[in-house]
């Protein structure tokens, strides 16, 4: 049956109905854009936070091998080359931008050299030698223990344990990556017990290259082998 007294719909009661349809959409648009992102934020919070304290894991474990070249003797005569652990003025003691490309770290991990023995029968047995590196590229931070002096650059101070130490070759190699970093220092600590040097990273989301308001921070402490194991500031 047909409705004779229907007159429709005036051109303002559209325009009314189609503005509060507009605000209606607009608001659920912007409530699933923030879910989104929240769930995004949380997602990257997680992921992050493991990558961030295994990377430190690592870089602790290094550091903590980190030693000078000692060579044994005839006669328990031992004597050490002293290879110091260098960190970049940039972040030594202070907190400085991960934007640059250089080096922040660099540290030596040395297994000793035997002379030989004629009277024991013992042979000789080269020490061997390789690198810890950590440095900053385009706003993260890799580790690489090498034992190769030709692929990476070292501080000009640096001085290698020739003669006696060769080497460690490639079976030492590893290469590790933390992304979103924004800021970080190395930190050095000494007491009358140890000697340590304290990481603080400061890690920011990054949405399509420009940085969002989610920050995640991770520290981690390594404890020296010895408090003789000397810290030097490099420039390069």
């Amino acid at each position: 049956m047909i409705n004779r007294h229907f007159k429709g719909y005036t051109v303002m009661e559209i325009l009314i109905a189609a503005s509060l349809l507009a605000m209606i959409i607009t608001s659920l648009i912007g409530i699933f854009r923030s879910s989104s992102d929240t769930f995004n934020a949380g997602n990257w919070r997680l992921s992050t936070q493991k990558n961030a304290q295994s990377f430190l894991r690592i870089l602790r474990e290094n550091i903590e091998k980190a030693n000078y070249a000692m060579s044994v003797y005839p006669g328990a005569v031992i004597s050490s080359h002293p290879t110091p652990i260098f960190v970049n003025e940039k972040w030594y003691n202070t907190s400085a931008p991960c934007s640059v490309n250089k080096t922040a770290l660099f540290a030596s991990i040395s297994t000793t050299y035997r002379a030989p023995n004629t009277a024991l029968g013992i042979s000789e047995e080269s020490g061997r030698w390789s690198a810890v590196v950590l440095s900053c590229n385009d706003d993260s931070l890799e580790l690489r223990r090498t034992g190769d002096r030709s692929s990476i650059i070292m501080p000009t101070e640096f001085i290698f344990p020739a003669g006696k130490f060769v080497e460690a070759g490639k079976e030492v190699n590893f290469f590790a990556r933390l992304q979103d970093v924004d800021t970080f220092s190395i930190t050095e600590n000494q007491s009358n017990d140890e000697k340590t040097l304290i990481f603080d990273i400061k890690l920011v989301r990054r949405v399509g290259g420009k940085k969002t308001n989610t920050v995640l921070t991770e520290k981690m402490q390594a404890k020296l082998l010895s408090r003789e194991i000397s810290i030097k500031k490099m420039t390069n």
